[in-house]
């Protein structure tokens, strides 16, 4: 699996968007951070019933950011914002629905974006969203906290 979203999130965050309208101060960092965060994502598994079975080291994208790269709250904000919206404009945002419907499912997770780490999800198509949001609810602040608990090490 990880050799797949690998594959994925290379073309996903591929160099050559760097010359793309829009993306001016992304950096092929900020890309490789982006390809080696969307791997480790797809580690997380939602199931239909809407319970999060696996939630992996990479669940709170902003929080992890910082500890894995060394980043502010600002910089790791402005990557989780390139992965959720500021990279996709339209055709990249076409091409990476396609990629993930492509591979039925396999690289679900939950996206909890910035400001609250509370943001959408990719999930498989009939999830109960109501009950993955519930039971995130129930562990996210404490997650997020041991993250961050992690700077410095």
């Amino acid at each position: 699996m990880l050799a797949t979203a690998w594959q994925v999130y290379s073309y996903l965050f591929r160099d050559e968007h760097l010359a793309d309208p829009g993306l001016a101060g992304v950096t092929p960092r900020m890309l490789r951070m982006l390809r080696e965060c969307g791997t480790i994502m797809s580690l997380n598994r939602v199931e239909l019933t809407g319970h999060i079975s696996v939630a992996g080291p990479a669940w709170m994208f902003p929080a992890t950011s910082c500890v894995v790269f060394d980043l502010d709250e600002a910089a790791a904000g402005l990557l989780d914002e390139l992965y959720h919206g500021t990279f996709f404009n339209e055709p990249r945002r076409i091409e990476s629905v396609k990629a993930h419907a492509a591979l039925g499912g396999r690289l679900v997770h939950g996206c909890q974006s910035v400001p609250n780490q509370s943001g959408g999800c990719v999930v498989p198509y009939g999830t109960d969203i109501a009950a993955f949001t519930a039971e995130l609810a129930k562990f996210k602040n404490e997650w997020i906290g041991q993250i961050l608990a992690r700077r410095g090490y």
